[in-house]
């Protein structure tokens, strides 16, 4: 079996082209079955949830009242949901605190990424 390196050739030994050979007939034939593709040692991440929980839509008017630049920010708001589903609600540390210690866990990682701190810029 040859291999195409920069235009020019180079041949294989016997165990790296069973090996290359074995591969490719793993990845091509999956029958529809993801876990084909996973090497074994290895996991593959569910897709995570697309909405927002419940308790976020409760709990956001009373963070909303002592963090006016979110109300008045449709883009501030957006960073503040994908912060809170993405990194909070998925941290361990994290996750299993109050619903408002994480939306203020959220709110500090949107005000740092439009790199604000207590409506200051830095």
């Amino acid at each position: 079996m040859r291999e195409t390196i920069d235009g020019g050739e180079m041949l294989l030994s016997k165990d790296q082209a069973t090996e290359e050979k074995r591969e490719e007939e793993s990845m091509g034939h999956h029958d529809g079955d993801r876990d084909a593709y996973i090497k074994p040692g290895y996991t593959a991440l569910e897709p995570m949830e697309a909405s927002l929980p419940n308790e976020f839509t409760s709990a956001l008017p009373v963070f909303l009242a002592s963090n006016p630049e979110f109300a008045h920010s449709s883009s501030k708001m957006e960073v503040l949901q994908y912060c809170f589903k993405f990194y909070v609600n998925y941290d361990p540390e994290l996750r299993d605190l109050p619903i408002l210690e994480r939306l203020a866990h959220a709110g500090r990682m949107a005000n740092d990424f439009f790199g604000t701190m207590n409506g200051v810029k830095v």
